[in-house]
């Protein structure tokens, strides 16, 4: 896993939220404040809200459309803890966090086989603004 995991700050405006998923092939972004995870935006939020808001993408802030209350991993849960976190919130996307509360990877449903811990589920991300 890629110890720099793409992430946007709220302040992100939504084109560039979807830029950098285009260009890192993702479909979800953590959402980044003084280093802790402060919600994801995902690419159906971003439909939605540019599709909803009446203004261009560029002028729609990443707060705007993030999803605050955010279900997350730690480095160490092994599968079923992830898994059942997935289940009991409707998500096929789980953000991986250390102790500290740093974004660390994300998990994805799809991904998982029998018997991976969490950190060996998530899928390497990079930092971006």
């Amino acid at each position: 896993m890629t110890k720099d995991p793409i992430c946007c700050r709220p302040d992100t405006n939504l084109a560039a939220a979807a830029e950098l998923m285009w260009n890192n092939d993702c479909g979800v972004l953590p959402v980044i404040r003084d280093g802790k995870l402060t919600g994801v935006i995902t690419d159906r939020d971003i439909c939605i809200a540019t599709g909803t808001k009446k203004r261009p993408a560029a002028e729609i802030a990443v707060a705007e459309a993030a999803t605050p209350e955010v279900q997350v991993c730690a480095l160490d849960d092994d599968l079923h803890v992830a898994m059942a976190i997935m289940r009991r919130a409707k998500v096929h996307r789980l953000p991986v966090v250390s102790d500290g509360g740093r974004v660390r990877g994300h998990s994805r449903s799809e991904r998982h086989c029998a018997r991976c811990p969490a950190a060996t589920m998530a899928y390497p991300l990079r930092r971006g603004d």
